[in-house]
C-alpha cells in the first residue's frame, strides 16, 4: 500500500511540476469544470481491530459529484461528495458510505478529442448503518478520469480509481479497509 501511496504522490509531484510549466499566461482564463458520476463500487475485505478479523464486504452503487479549480491550465484544486452503498454481510444489510473530500487532478491532452486527468483525493468519510453507530474515517482515494472531448460544454468520461480507509472508527470499533476499485461513467461540465 505505501508503494502506491508514495508512486502517486510522485505521479502529482510530477504534474504539478507540468502544470505550472503550462500556466496559462497573465489574461489568459482556465476553464474549471464540474460534473458527476455513476458507478460500481467493487467488494473487498474491511478490518475490525477488535475482532482481528476481516470481513466481506459486497460491492454496491457509487455516486460521485465534484467541482475542480484549475489553479493553470493543468494542474486542479477540487472538492467532491462521494455516496456508496455497499451491503456487508456481517450486518446483513447495506451499509452508506458519505464522504467529503478534497482533490488534487492533473489534466494530460492525450489528443484533441481525449484527456486523462488522474486525481488525488483526501477526504472525511462517515459510514453508516441501522445496526452500528456511525463510523467516521480517513478516506484516501484515486480518481482516473479518461475524458472524450466532444463539445465545448460538456464531455462524457469514464473513471477507474478506487476507494480506502488507513484509519478511522468509532468509540467501539477500529475500522480500516484496503482499496476498493470503482467504476464510474459520468459528465463533466465547463
Amino acid at each position: 500500500m505505501k508503494k502506491y501511496i508514495l508512486f502517486f504522490f510522485f505521479l502529482f509531484l510530477l504534474g504539478s511540476v507540468y502544470g505550472q510549466e503550462t500556466a496559462t499566461p497573465q489574461g489568459g482564463t482556465n476553464d474549471n469544470e464540474w460534473g458527476f458520476s455513476l458507478g460500481i463500487l467493487g467488494g473487498g475485505e474491511l478490518y475490525i481491530a477488535e475482532f482481528d478479523q476481516f470481513f466481506d464486504l459486497e460491492s454496491g452503487l457509487s455516486l460521485l459529484g465534484f467541482y475542480d479549480f484549475f489553479l493553470t491550465d493543468k494542474f486542479a484544486l477540487g472538492g467532491n461528495v462521494n455516496i456508496a452503498f455497499p451491503s456487508q454481510e456481517f450486518l446483513g444489510e447495506t451499509i452508506t458510505f458519505y464522504e467529503l473530500a478534497l482533490a488534487l487532478k492533473v489534466k494530460f491532452e492525450l489528443s484533441p478529442t481525449l484527456s486523462y486527468k488522474p486525481g488525488f483525493n483526501l477526504g472525511y468519510r462517515l459510514i453508516a448503518s441501522d445496526d452500528l453507530d456511525t463510523i467516521q474515517g480517513l478516506g484516501l482515494n484515486l480518481t482516473n478520469e479518461l475524458q472524450l472531448d466532444i463539445s465545448e460544454s460538456f464531455k462524457p468520461f469514464v473513471d477507474l480509481g478506487f476507494i480506502t480507509q488507513p484509519a478511522g472508527g468509532n468509540d467501539d470499533f477500529n475500522t480500516t479497509f484496503s482499496p476498493l476499485l470503482v467504476l464510474r461513467i459520468g459528465i463533466v461540465f465547463n
